[in-house]
């Protein structure tokens, strides 16, 4: 995938969605087909809880794992969306849910990584969520 320097720690790699990468320990939206990409980040946001945006919070080496509080319905929409059009929560990384929620963290003002500010961004999806990081804004 083609990675677009925005500035000297933070990167894009394009896809769809696009990924946010900063120092290599802060990811944000590694989905689609970034989400096979091999990055150990410490930290994975997600800056809304479809399931393009996620598959990055399923990462076995993140840490932490944020989603923005206001999105936690979709993981159950989703989880039963999923089942409806064949996937398997039991056979497939992408839908498993039950996996993270209790390793999940809900985004709200107070994030606790320094280098990270959350703007709120209602309206894609009740808690659709950008971040500041460093000089670059990344809305998803």
């Amino acid at each position: 995938m083609p990675t677009i320097k925005l500035t000297k720690d933070v990167s894009v790699i394009s896809g769809s969605p696009n990924t946010l990468v900063f120092d290599n320990r802060i990811i944000v939206d590694q989905g689609g087909k970034n989400s096979s990409i091999d990055i150990n980040a410490e930290v994975q946001l997600a800056t809304h809880g479809h399931a393009d945006h996620i598959a990055g919070l399923f990462k076995k080496d993140a840490k932490i794992r944020y989603l923005p509080i206001e999105d936690y319905w979709t993981l159950n929409i989703i989880g039963r969306r999923a089942l409806v059009y064949g996937f398997s929560s039991k056979n497939s990384d992408i839908f498993m849910y039950d996996y993270i929620k209790d390793n999940l963290e809900f985004l709200d003002n107070n994030i606790r990584i320094s280098e990270v500010e959350v703007i709120k961004l209602p309206g894609h999806t009740p808690g659709h969520s950008g971040y500041i990081i460093g000089d670059v804004l990344y809305a998803g």
